[in-house]
């Protein structure tokens, strides 16, 4: 009877892990699509004003979105912030096509990340709060 009991209590006990890291795979999930929507929809925006960033030897600049902390240690809840880095590949400009400005990638991811943090503010109330304080130098480094 005992021996009985303590299966049907482990059983309890790893059936609840599953549930909490199934939770948290699909927070996660959740995050990763929010987040790769919303910088999508900036970058779209950014192109049509600047053109897209290229690198000096004159090819596209690529972008990482970092995550960091719970989010990129993947124990995300619903109460978390998402920490994020936003990384690019080096200096250059943009190639102002169809009559757009060119301004250099420096500006342009930055404008990036304060588009991208105005969009998830504007369409989130509630769902998750965006961190862009964890890179270099903290609020005084550039947010790209």
């Amino acid at each position: 009877m005992a021996r009985c009991l303590l299966r049907k209590s482990t059983w309890h006990a790893a059936t609840k892990v599953v549930v909490v890291a199934v939770a948290v795979i699909v927070v996660i999930a959740e995050a990763v699509i929010v987040v790769a929507a919303a910088v999508d929809l900036c970058l779209a925006s950014l192109h049509e004003r600047f053109g897209r960033p290229r690198t000096r030897d004159d090819r596209e600049c690529s972008l990482v979105v970092a995550a960091l902390g719970k989010c990129g240690g993947r124990e995300l809840g619903y109460a978390s912030d998402i920490e994020l880095m936003f990384v690019y590949e080096s200096d250059g400009e943009t190639d102002g096509a169809e009559l757009a400005t060119t301004v250099a990638n420096a500006e342009f991811f930055q404008h990036l990340a304060e588009d991208f943090t105005k969009t998830i503010r504007a369409r989130r109330e509630g769902i998750f709060e965006i961190d862009l304080r964890l890179r270099p130098y903290g609020r005084a480094g550039s947010l790209a």
